[in-house]
């Protein structure tokens, strides 16, 4: 049977109300999101992340994709009011959130201790789905 893998740090979708919205939820929620971001991007530096990960020819990568996936998806729900939402509060907190995490993402994504972790990764992993009598190269 085929596993998924499963990001311990990616919380569930949230859900999508603005009619309770205000700009301390939109604060709370986004706190959290990028806690979690940096959580999934601290396990790869570290190697912890999951071992069906580790087993996978892209396990690391999958892995920051999956983080990159969860916090897009849960951002949208805190950046979409930032152009329209009828209260001024919740439109500023809102645009300094997508601020945020546009500064979050592309710093994942220019990191460069990040980037040679996932080609060191990838060269490892090749290795071993290619196997050991091919470590001369």
């Amino acid at each position: 049977a085929k596993r998924t893998m499963k990001n311990p740090f990616s919380p569930p979708p949230p859900t999508l109300s603005f009619s309770n919205t205000t700009a301390q939820s939109i604060h709370l929620q986004a706190k959290s999101i990028q806690s979690i971001f940096l959580q999934s991007i601290d396990a790869i530096k570290r190697g912890s992340i999951p071992e069906n990960a580790k087993r996978s020819p892209l396990g690391a990568f999958q892995f920051l994709s999956m983080a990159l996936g969860h916090a897009s998806a849960a951002s949208a729900a805190i950046t979409l009011p930032s152009m329209v939402h009828a209260d001024a509060s919740i439109r500023k907190a809102s645009n300094h959130w997508k601020n945020e995490f546009k500064g979050m993402f592309d710093e994942a994504l220019s990191d460069r201790e990040l980037y040679d972790i996932l080609v060191k990764w990838q060269t490892v992993d090749n290795k071993n789905v290619r196997g050991a009598d091919d470590e001369d190269e």
